[in-house]
């Protein structure tokens, strides 16, 4: 294999011990051979092997063993989602792994030398570590090099979520680095100072870092010892597990609440079970998919759903719900109106929402056209040709404006909304699509099409 062939991956640039490539869809990482030497002791003492097994590893196998052209290929994680688009359960569980993890390498005389949440991917509702060559050998009374950005990248995204607002991890867009310690520190509440979580990994973190501003490890002593250490990790690790968030959605028990009766709602799943099945390419996409409903209730058809909702309250509660299942769902916070940006080196270092989903999915868009066009103004033709760019199928839920959910929208607003109306929705979808079947829902004026793109 030629790794100069594949297509290199634009963040492997962080990783001096090797880099991501992708050739004939297929992704790989070449090890450099500064590097070799500790892999193969990693290997030969059985470390990666101890974590495939926990669950906690990707697991991969070796494609080429020469010195200069080392290539793994890790296993196929379906959808790659970033910090910025998890909930704080997500996020949580992300750094307890990461924990989990360096805890067990120091038995092994080996550490994380990096603690990037982008090192963390989710298999569905399970987080699992994807960076093979994250690992270095431990030498006695080292301290955690990895500790700041750790505390960067999760503890003080989940201290802030918390104390102040779950929205606020949205500051990783502008600082893909994690968030600087020293802002976290002005963020948090006064409070923060007298819980040690906060005040000796926060706070006094903080204080050290703007002292010497070339700070890039622990303000713990280089002389720590490797118990120490564990009981250092043990601490962050039984902080972190106790942290929670109260959630209190506008949008939660949606369904039991709307206008929907249970024999409509019963139907309309029923729509959705005839007419979806299994295709190569692609995923399930369910946009405002609120807390799941229709997504659970499809996971029989075995197709990988991202579910997203721009409310952090319901996707949080659905991933609660989900994570002891093996289930084939992620759930992600994103605003469909304004969905995760390309980031980073020359906006390609991590791809936006949009790129990653591509364009042959299976979509749902249920309960959502009216508030694209009446609550964001967002043209009616724009929304079909969008929705045409990212489905191979699409179901959609046309609700007129003389329903009660779209007279909720409209009784501020003047209506200006001429285009919005059952014929020109109808006429645009033409378009671009081909429609399959229709079907006005039982007790309502709403319909509900199967659409295939031409």
């Amino acid at each position: 294999m030629n790794n100069t062939s594949g297509l290199y991956h634009f963040g492997s640039f962080r990783d001096p011990s090797g880099f991501i490539f992708k050739e004939n869809k297929n992704i790989y990482r070449k090890i450099n051979p500064s590097y070799l030497g500790v892999y193969k002791l990693l290997k030969e003492k059985n470390v990666f092997n101890l974590l495939q097994k926990k669950g906690w590893l990707i697991y991969h196998k070796e494609i080429t063993t020469d010195e200069y052209n080392f290539v793994i290929e890790p296993e196929y994680i379906p959808f790659v989602s970033y910090p910025y688009e998890w909930s704080f359960e997500q996020l949580k569980d992300a750094a307890l792994l990461t924990l989990k993890i360096q805890y067990e390498l120091l038995k092994h005389n080996f550490v994380l030398k990096d603690a990037s949440a982008f090192n963390i991917q989710f298999w569905g509702c399970k987080p699992i570590f994807i960076d093979t060559t994250s690992f270095e050998i431990y030498q006695d009374g080292q301290p955690w090099a990895a500790y700041k950005q750790f505390c960067e990248h999760f503890l003080a995204s989940l201290l802030l979520m918390k104390y102040t607002d779950v929205k606020i991890s949205q500051l990783w867009l502008s600082n893909i680095d994690g968030i600087p310690l020293p802002l976290a520190s002005k963020l948090l509440p006064l409070s923060t100072y007298w819980g040690s979580l906060s005040a000796m990994h926060i706070h006094a973190h903080a204080r050290s870092t703007k002292k010497n501003e070339k700070f890039t490890g622990t303000f713990f002593s280089a002389s720590l010892s490797k118990n120490k250490l564990l009981k250092l990790i043990e601490h962050v690790y039984d902080g972190i597990a106790s942290l929670t968030v109260k959630t209190s959605s506008h949008w939660s028990n949606y369904y039991q609440s709307c206008t929907y009766s249970e024999t409509t709602l019963i139907e309309k799943l029923n729509f959705l079970k005839n007419h979806i099945s299994i295709q190569s390419e692609g995923f399930l996409i369910d946009i405002g998919c609120n807390e799941g409903y229709f997504s659970k209730s499809l996971s029989d058809k075995n197709i990988y759903t991202i579910a997203f909702d721009s409310d952090h309250d319901v996707i949080n509660s659905m991933y609660v719900d989900l994570k002891k299942q093996q289930t084939n769902i992620l759930p992600l916070i994103v605003d469909i109106t304004n969905p995760t940006p390309s980031i980073g080196w020359k906006n390609v270092e991590r791809q936006s929402f949009l790129a990653r989903i591509g364009n042959n999915n299976i979509t749902l868009a249920l309960a959502l056209i009216h508030h694209l066009r009446i609550f964001n103004n967002i043209p009616l033709a724009d929304i079909v040709h969008f929705l045409a760019s990212i489905s191979q199928q699409l179901i959609v839920e046309f609700v007129p404006k003389d329903d009660i959910q779209a007279q909720k929208l409209l009784k501020h607003k003047q209506d200006v909304y001429d285009d919005y109306t059952v014929d020109n929705f109808e006429a645009l979808i033409r378009e671009v699509f081909q429609i399959y079947d229709k079907k006005r829902l039982n007790q309502t004026k709403r319909i509900i099409y199967n659409l295939i793109r031409k």
